[in-house]
């Protein structure tokens, strides 16, 4: 599946990220396009959580290298959307 919008620009933000950077959340607010209520609700859903994690109320920290990002994991991660069984069907 293709990331879109804010998932895509963020994806491709990170990929150029380092684990332990400490960032401005008005960055990450800039590269995503998001609203402060959009980046509030995925932090609380823990979409993020994999990614990047609140160090105070105006800075986040990156939790993983860019490098390490596959799109594939960012989408199941961002999503949260388990795979498809594998399961034969009955």
């Amino acid at each position: 599946m293709k990331l879109i919008k804010g998932a895509q620009r963020l994806f491709n933000w990170l990929q150029e990220q380092t684990a332990g950077a400490i960032v401005p959340r008005s960055t990450v607010l800039s590269v995503t396009e998001w609203k402060e209520v959009t980046l509030r609700t995925y932090i609380n859903k823990n979409k993020l959580a994999p990614f990047l994690v609140e160090e105070s109320t105006d800075k986040l920290r990156v939790v993983m290298n860019g490098t390490d990002i596959t799109e594939e994991f960012f989408h199941e991660r961002f999503t949260q959307k388990a795979p498809p069984s594998s399961a034969a069907p009955q």
